[in-house]
């Protein structure tokens, strides 16, 4: 065990501990209400990269670095692969909610205009 270790394992949970409102705010808001190529993901996603660049750089393991090009290449099409795939689904599964909402928006117009024609009804029997 190294004088490092110890303090380089802290600093990788930190980093950890720090990303996960990082993942969130990409995950529950830029990814739902903006575009793929929407200039404040770009910037964030390019934020993020710059962030994990730095700490794989600063606070892995120096035998982690021995991986080679090719393999994160090949991580990066697989993982970009798999987050077009989710967009995808997601975009569709958007799209059902908002016929679902604009059916139920329908519905509720026409029981409304139902009900109003009742109480109109209603009150002409009722006041002649």
């Amino acid at each position: 065990m190294n004088l490092t270790t110890v303090p380089r394992k802290v600093a990788q949970w930190e980093y950890r501990m720090a990303r996960v409102p990082l993942d969130l705010l990409d995950h529950q808001v830029l990814e739902r209400y903006f575009s793929e190529r929407a200039a404040i993901r770009a910037k964030f996603e390019g934020f993020l990269k710059g962030a994990d660049s730095w700490a794989a750089l600063h606070l892995s393991d120096p035998a982690d670095h021995r991986g080679s090009m090719s393999d994160r290449r090949t991580r990066r099409a697989s993982t970009s692969r798999a987050s077009t795939s989710e967009n995808a689904d997601a975009l569709e599964e958007a799209k059902e909610r908002a016929m679902e909402a604009k059916h139920r928006q329908q519905e509720a117009t026409h029981a409304g205009q139902v009900e109003a024609a009742k109480m109109r009804g209603h009150k002409s029997e009722h006041f002649e």
